[in-house]
């Protein structure tokens, strides 16, 4: 199953000068916890104090609560602004309850999303 996590942080000019995601990730990767598919970071596209984070996942089951990384990243972030967190699980199939969303894979292994 294919789930993300995304993680986004409001912060002001200051407080994001001072963060340090490099070390954090780097802590990520010398823990022994289960970590993410793929982690990407992106800035908002009017405001460069709000980030958005992605975490990438792929499991036999999805999630019934935050991963063990974004509880951590949430809590560091904290300190910098305001944070909220939230996850998403892909639409596989004939999964009709999402209002009769279907999702396929072209050819390309690209997935297109068709009603």
């Amino acid at each position: 199953m294919n789930w993300i996590e995304q993680i986004v942080l409001r912060s002001s000019c200051n407080t994001l000068k001072e963060l340090d995601l490099n070390g954090f990730f780097a802590l990520v990767n010398q823990d022994q916890i289960s970590r993410p598919n793929r982690i990407n970071v992106y800035r908002h596209g009017h405001l460069e104090t709000d980030i958005c984070i992605l975490l990438f996942w792929e499991t036999e089951r999805s999630r019934t609560a935050a991963s063990s990384v974004a509880q951590y990243l949430s809590r560091y972030l904290k300190d910098y602004g305001l944070v909220t967190h939230s996850w998403w699980i892909e639409v596989v199939g004939d999964d009709s309850s999402v209002g009769g969303l279907h999702q396929k894979t072209a050819g390309n292994g690209i997935r297109q999303h068709t009603e």
